[in-house]
C-alpha cells in the first residue's frame, strides 16, 4: 500500500512540475478559487434556508440580512467561478506548449537508433495524445469534491440526519467498487490497442499526404488501403464494443441503486421535515445538500474512471521521460591544428543487430580537405557519416577531435520545412545573425531562381507555394551552408537527380564550401576526382584509401572498377 501511495505521489509530482512550469501563478489561482467556489456551493443551502425562514417569519431586519448574505454568497461564488474559469483557460492554453516541448526535448535527447524502437514509438504516440490540462482539472476537482463530500456528510451528522449520509455513502461505495472493477478491463484493453491504432493512423496518413497520394492514385491502391484500415478497425472495435457492452450491462445495477437512493432520500427528507415539524427552509436546505452530495458522488464516479485511464498514461509518460538519453560521446581532443578528426579502431553495431555496420575504422581527416566516402548502397557510408558528425557514438573504439571542429550536414533524407522560404535557411543556424542579402547570395550561387520573397510560405497544403524536388534540394544545401561550420557532410542529398545534375550540384557545393573540410558521401563517383582523399567502404570496412589518380592506377582497384562502370553516365 505504501509503495502504491509513493507511486501515485510521484505521478502527481511529475504532472504538477509540468503544470507549474507552464504557469505557477495561474495554477495557484485555479486551485484557490475552485476550492472557494466549492465551499460556497456548500454554504449556499444554509443561506437559502435563512432567507426562506426569514420570509416566512415576515420580520424585515432578518429578511434584509438574510437577503444580503445570500446575494453576497451568490456574487462571490460567481466571481470565484469566473476567476477559476479564466485561470483554467489560461492553463489549458499554456500547458500543451510546455508539455509538447518536454516531449520533443526528450525525443531529441534519445539515441538516434533508440527513437526507432517500437516501444518508444508506442510511448510517444500515447503521451502525445495525453491531455494533461484536462487530467489536471479532473484530478483536482476530484480531490476538492472528495473533501466537499466529507464536509457535507459531517454536516448531516451534526444536524442529526446521519441516516441520509450513511445510506448515500454506503450505496456510493457499492457503485464505486463495481465501477472500478468494470472499467479496469476496458482501460487495459484500450491501452493494449494503442500500438495497433498508431499503425492504422500511419496507413490512413498515406492517403492524405501528397508524397503518397499520387502513387496511390496511379496504382489504384485506395480500395486496398481502405479495406485494410476498415477490416482492422472493425476487428479492434468489435473487441472493445463487446467488452464495453458487458460493462454497460453490468452498470445497470449501479444506475438502479442511484435512482432508488434518490427516491428513498427524498421520502426520508420529507418524512423528517413533517415528523419533526421542521420549516420549509430546513426542507429546502436538506434537499439541496442531498442533491449536492449525490451529484458530487456521481461526478466522482465518472471522473475516477477517466483518471484511472489518465494515470495509466502518466505511467507511460514517466517511463518515456525516464529513458536514458543518448550517451554523450566522450571527447578526446587533439592538438594538431592540421587534423580535424581521427578515428581509431571504431566499430558500430545497430541495436537488435548481430552484424556490425562498421568494423575497425581507422581514419584521419585533415582540415580544409575534401574527402569522398564511396561504396555500394548498404556498405556503411551513411553510418560512418553519422559517427563522424557525432550523431552516433561508436560501439567500440575512440574518436579524437579538434576542439574547434563545428559540423554542418546535408543529408539524403533532407527536410522540406513547411516554413517561409527564409526560415527554411535560417533554421540551419538560428543563433546566427539573419541577413536576407546573404541568403539571396546563397540562392544565387546555387542557381536557385525562385520568383518569391523570403517571407513566402512554402507548402501548398498550408496555403503557400510548392517547389520542385530540385529546388527543395538546393534549399537544403543552402541551409547546411548557412550554419556556422568548418566541416560539412554532404550525404547523398542529390541521389534522386540524374548523374549530370548531381555532378553540377556537387561542384557548386565544393565551390561554396571552399576552405572548409568537405566530406562527400556518394555511390556516384564523378565528383570524386576533386577529392584530396577517397575512402572506399565495403561491408563496413575500409578497403581502399587514396586520391583519384592513385586508386585508378592501383591493381585490382575496387574504386577503378566502380568509376569505369559509371563513366558512361557523364559522357556527353
Amino acid at each position: 500500500m505504501l509503495s502504491q501511495y509513493k507511486e501515485f505521489q510521484n505521478k502527481i509530482k511529475v504532472c504538477l512540475q509540468i503544470v507549474f512550469d507552464a504557469s505557477r501563478e495561474q495554477a495557484y489561482i485555479y486551485f484557490i478559487f475552485f476550492a472557494v467556489f466549492s465551499l460556497l456551493n456548500i454554504l449556499e443551502p444554509f443561506a437559502l434556508r435563512s432567507l426562506i425562514n426569514s420570509f416566512l417569519e415576515a420580520e424585515m431586519p432578518p429578511i434584509y440580512i438574510s437577503l444580503l448574505i445570500f446575494l453576497f454568497i451568490m456574487l462571490f461564488k460567481q466571481a470565484a467561478g469566473t476567476l477559476e474559469l479564466l485561470a483554467r483557460t489560461r492553463l489549458q492554453d499554456t500547458i500543451p506548449h510546455v508539455y509538447e516541448e518536454r516531449i520533443i526535448n526528450k525525443a531529441i535527447s534519445l539515441d538516434l537508433t533508440g527513437i526507432e524502437n517500437s516501444r518508444i514509438q508506442d510511448l510517444i504516440y500515447k503521451v502525445n495524445n495525453f491531455n494533461l490540462s484536462k487530467a489536471l482539472v479532473n484530478t483536482y476537482s476530484l480531490f476538492i469534491e472528495g473533501i466537499s463530500i466529507i464536509i457535507i456528510v459531517a454536516i448531516f451528522f451534526l444536524l442529526g440526519n446521519s441516516l441520509i449520509a450513511i445510506v448515500t455513502i454506503a450505496l456510493f461505495l457499492i457503485q464505486f467498487i463495481i465501477e472500478l472493477k468494470l472499467n479496469k478491463k476496458v482501460t487495459k484493453l484500450s491501452s493494449e490497442q494503442d500500438g495497433e491504432n498508431r499503425l492504422l493512423e500511419a496507413i490512413f496518413e498515406l492517403g492524405t499526404k501528397i508524397e503518397s497520394n499520387m502513387e496511390i492514385r496511379i496504382l489504384l491502391a485506395k480500395n486496398f488501403l481502405f479495406e485494410k484500415i476498415s477490416n482492422r478497425k472493425n476487428f479492434l472495435s468489435n473487441i472493445l464494443i463487446v467488452e464495453e457492452r458487458n460493462v454497460a450491462r453490468k452498470k445497470a445495477f449501479p444506475i438502479i441503486i442511484n435512482i432508488t437512493n434518490q427516491v428513498l432520500m427524498y421520502l426520508i427528507i420529507g418524512w423528517v421535515t413533517i415528523s419533526e415539524n421542521k420549516s420549509i427552509g430546513n426542507f429546502v436546505m436538506l434537499l439541496t445538500l442531498f442533491n449536492l452530495l449525490n451529484n458530487l458522488s456521481q461526478g466522482i464516479l465518472y471522473k475516477f474512471n477517466i483518471i484511472i485511464r489518465d494515470l495509466n498514461i502518466v505511467d507511460e509518460l514517466i517511463e518515456f521521460l525516464s529513458i536514458h538519453p543518448a550517451k554523450k560521446q566522450k571527447k578526446h581532443f587533439i592538438s594538431d591544428d592540421d587534423t580535424l578528426l581521427e578515428l581509431k579502431n571504431v566499430s558500430y553495431t545497430y541495436p537488435f543487430s548481430s552484424k556490425a555496420a562498421l568494423k575497425n575504422i581507422n581514419l584521419t581527416l585533415g582540415k580544409g580537405k575534401t574527402i569522398a566516402i564511396v561504396g555500394a548502397n548498404g556498405s556503411g557510408k551513411s553510418t560512418l557519416a553519422k559517427i563522424i558528425s557525432g550523431l552516433l557514438s561508436p560501439t567500440n573504439g575512440k574518436i579524437y577531435i579538434n576542439d574547434k571542429t563545428n559540423f554542418s550536414a546535408v543529408f539524403q533524407n533532407y527536410m522540406s520545412y513547411k516554413l517561409s522560404l527564409g526560415e527554411n535557411v535560417r533554421i540551419g543556424d538560428i543563433d546566427k545573425h539573419y541577413n536576407e542579402e546573404c541568403v539571396l547570395k546563397l540562392f544565387d550561387k546555387l542557381n536557385l531562381n525562385i520568383p518569391y520573397d523570403l517571407d513566402t510560405q512554402l507548402g501548398a497544403v498550408y496555403g503557400g507555394i510548392d517547389l520542385s524536388g530540385g529546388q527543395w534540394q538546393k534549399i537544403a544545401i543552402a541551409r547546411g551552408l548557412w550554419k556556422t561550420h568548418n566541416a560539412i557532410i554532404f550525404d547523398e542529398p542529390t541521389s534522386a537527380l540524374d548523374a549530370k545534375s548531381e555532378l553540377f550540384l556537387i561542384n557548386k557545393f565544393l565551390e561554396m564550401a571552399k576552405g572548409k573540410t568537405k566530406i562527400i558521401i556518394t555511390h556516384r563517383l564523378a565528383a570524386t576526382k576533386k577529392a584530396d582523399s577517397i575512402i572506399v567502404i565495403e561491408k563496413g570496412e575500409i578497403i581502399e584509401i587514396g586520391n583519384h589518380e592513385l586508386l585508378m592506377n592501383k591493381h585490382n582497384s575496387s574504386y577503378r572498377e566502380m568509376f569505369d562502370s559509371q563513366a558512361k553516365w557523364y559522357s556527353s
